[in-house]
């Protein structure tokens, strides 16, 4: 009796540990969502680049050849 008791006493500690981690982890993630977006190379030399938005280019990406798998004309493809 005296183990299980122990044992419930220990994970409802570890889920207040958890739930303080959780709530900063929440927080760092909003407040790098309100940021707004940089470079990649710029985001990639931050100290915490986690959950930050970037911008990719593309050089050349007009001009590349693709293939169209379906193509939707008038709602029928």
């Amino acid at each position: 009796m005296v183990p299980a008791l122990v044992l419930l006493i220990a994970l409802g500690v570890w889920q207040v540990q958890r739930l303080a981690w959780k709530e900063r982890l929440i927080a760092v993630s909003d407040a790098a969502a309100a940021q707004p977006p940089a470079s990649l190379a710029t985001v990639l030399a931050l100290h915490d680049p986690e959950f930050r938005k970037v911008i990719v280019t593309c050089p050349g990406l007009e001009t590349a050849p693709f293939v169209e798998l379906q193509s939707i004309l008038d709602g029928e493809a």
